[in-house]
């Protein structure tokens, strides 16, 4: 017996061959009969391409049409593009296929036409410009197109538009007649025949569409089953980071690749720029975000849950568009789809819908904000979206959240080991060396001379001590409170108010500092601690300059990196110089000093920090490359502010 297991189960209905369906040689005589025919093909069929080429077929072999072609509308741009084409040479077709038209120039289109029916247009030939666009529909035509000779012919140039609607009577697209086979403008009763096969072409057209809406639908359900299972991934990744760029390029990454946002950006809080700093922006206007922007994109109105928030395309001001995550040609879409409120545009709109998850430390201020927007809006179904989007807000901030306590906990350990190599270790050999000398002074049985240097000595190292103990505070409070109070500071006259400190305050050398400056004033964001940071600075250059008279250049120049600028304040010095194995080295906790010896080494790493609370960064270069002996350049680099 033969198996017919395989056929049974087979989900595709039996579909009639195109010329199954129209290969028949009862020509036009029983059209009612060919309709019917024609009608249970197309709508057995899921095939959009094959509804569109039985209907094609249809035109000119049940009606006196040579030349047509089918559109449809994309319903997220609005364009209307050429899907079928008959009667024309197969090269011909293949770029005509190639044509799109745009809203306006559809528009455009309306201006000509003459109702025929109740779903066509009649263009008069007289009236049709030919565009560069659009010229492959008219190739071989002669240069004077010949007049119309009667009011039944046909013009060389009409066409006839039979328009194809959907349910809630938006245009899905429409099948043009191009030529007719006997050069005659079609009777009214051959285009309301027409009209009945356009009328079964809607109906198939949408019937594809839902039939595509379910299997995406399917598709959909099982993508959002990875998406969650890839989530998770994310998840037990993240939630042991402590970098906090790493966690952010994390979820970028995601929301690209796993949800299908185009537009997606991250930013960070910036002490210095008092403003959020939009991770790897390409410059230094264009990725700043204010406080005041974010916190409007996270006002109440558009809470979906405590970590996402969703603010439509209506509700997006200009000012908002005029930052990331849109860019110039989004943000004229969106002006544009502000005034058309067609309903066909609703999936358009949604797509430059904002989406935003705030990032808070622990004592909930939003100290991050990662953006989404531009999606294509067929990947992912509304609802599933925003379900997709609220747990992986909750999963960015518990990880955020994490890394701060990672880092606090870190920082913690870090502490505690500086305290006890500072408060036993340094503190033990200064109180170790005090107790000596504090006996000696007190020997009687030895000369007054050695008496007198132990007292100066204890004096020494009780200063020591003091100044450890003061260093220590000083870099706690910077730990604590470095970031805090950030103003706009002018390099330039904070340094000269302090050079003319420095070389008031030198009893023992003559100082000069000589002051320069790419621009009169030097704008960058820090606090009361920057006058620390370059009197350390200068401190050390005057220091280490073994002369009597003392010559420091201070030079502040505008430089660029990363896309962004800064200024770049290099300390110059004609000292000892540092050696290549310490130019690192003196920035860290414990470092030698740079004459030999050892020392309590929280100088330049207090620097430092203030420097990173800044954003900024420091380093240390020989003034003649080379030759370190000759003295040394330290530079300082500050993000600028307007």
């Amino acid at each position: 017996m033969e198996d017919r297991s395989q056929e049974a189960t087979n989900s595709e209905p039996h579909v009639p061959s195109v010329r199954a369906v129209l290969s028949t040689d009862r020509g036009r005589r029983d059209l009612p009969g060919r309709i019917l025919e024609i009608t249970l093909a197309v709508l057995l069929h899921r095939d959009e391409d094959k509804i569109l080429e039985i209907i094609g077929q249809a035109m000119v072999d049940l009606f006196p049409v040579k030349r047509t072609a089918i559109y449809l509308r994309d319903p997220v741009t609005g364009n209307w593009h050429v899907r079928y084409v008959q009667g024309y040479p197969e090269d011909q077709a293949r770029d005509i296929r190639k044509v799109v038209y745009d809203r306006q120039a559809w528009k455009d289109t309306l201006r000509i036409y003459e109702p025929m029916g109740m779903m066509s247009y009649f263009a008069p030939g007289e009236y049709v410009v030919i565009d560069d666009y659009d010229d492959c529909f008219y190739r071989g035509f002669p240069r004077e197109i010949p007049p119309r000779q009667s009011i039944d012919d046909w013009h060389m140039l009409d066409f006839i538009d039979i328009m194809l609607f959907d349910k809630d009577g938006l245009e899905l697209g429409c099948i043009e007649v191009l030529e007719t086979a006997d050069h005659k403008k079609l009777s009214a009763k051959t285009i309301s025949n027409i009209e009945i096969i356009a009328s079964i072409a809607s109906i198939s057209v949408e019937m594809s569409h839902l039939w595509r809406s379910q299997e995406a639908m399917v598709s959909a359900n099982s993508s959002r089953a990875k998406s969650f299972a890839r989530m998770l991934e994310l998840a037990t990744r993240v939630v042991t980071f402590r970098e906090v760029e790493r966690i952010m390029s994390e979820a970028v990454e995601f929301l690209r690749s796993e949800l299908q946002f185009s537009g997606v950006v991250g930013a960070v809080w910036s002490p210095a720029e008092n403003a959020f700093r939009v991770l790897g922006s390409e410059a230094s206007e264009a990725g700043i975000i204010t406080r005041k922007l974010a916190m409007a994109d996270c006002d109440a109105t558009f809470r979906f849950t405590e970590e996402l928030y969703w603010v439509p395309m209506e509700q997006l001001s200009r000012e908002r568009t005029a930052h990331p995550p849109y860019d110039v040609r989004s943000r004229a879409d969106i002006d544009r789809l502000k005034t058309e409120f067609s309903l066909a545009n609703e999936v358009l709109r949604r797509r430059h819908d904002l989406f935003v998850v705030p990032l808070r430390d622990r004592s909930s201020q939003i100290v991050a904000l990662i953006y989404a927007s531009e999606r294509k809006a067929e990947e992912v179904f509304e609802k599933d979206l925003l379900e997709l989007i609220s747990v992986f807000g909750s999963m960015v901030s518990l990880a955020f959240r994490n890394a701060g306590l990672i880092g606090e906990i870190v920082q913690s350990n870090e502490n505690l080991e500086m305290l006890n190599h500072l408060l036993f270790h340094d503190m033990s050999n200064y109180n170790t060396g005090m107790d000596f000398y504090v006996q000696m002074a007190g020997n009687a049985s030895l000369p007054e001379e050695q008496r007198v240097q132990a007292l100066a000595k204890t004096r020494k190292q009780l200063e020591l001590s003091n100044d450890l103990i003061s260093r220590i505070k000083k870099l706690a409070f910077i730990r604590e409170k470095g970031s805090e109070r950030m103003l706009s500071v002018d390099l330039v006259s904070m340094l000269r108010s302090l050079a003319d400190e420095i070389r008031d305050s030198r009893a023992d050398k003559r100082v000069t500092i000589n002051l320069h400056a790419d621009e009169q004033m030097c704008m960058t964001r820090a606090n009361e601690l920057l006058h620390d940071l370059f009197q350390n600075l200068l401190g050390n250059a005057i220091k280490y300059t073994p002369k009597d008279t003392v010559v420091v250049d201070v030079r502040i120049t505008k430089v660029t990196e990363q896309n962004r600028d800064w200024w770049d304040t290099a300390i110059v010095d004609y000292g000892v110089g540092i050696p290549d194995d310490k130019k690192e080295l003196i920035f860290t906790k414990f470092a030698p000093r740079v004459s030999g010896g050892k020392g309590i080494g929280l100088g330049l790493s207090i620097v430092k920090t203030i420097v990173d609370n800044y954003g900024g960064r420091i380093w240390v270069e020989d003034r003649i490359r080379g030759d370190h002996a000759s003295g040394s350049v330290f530079h300082v680099l500050l993000p600028t502010v307007s």
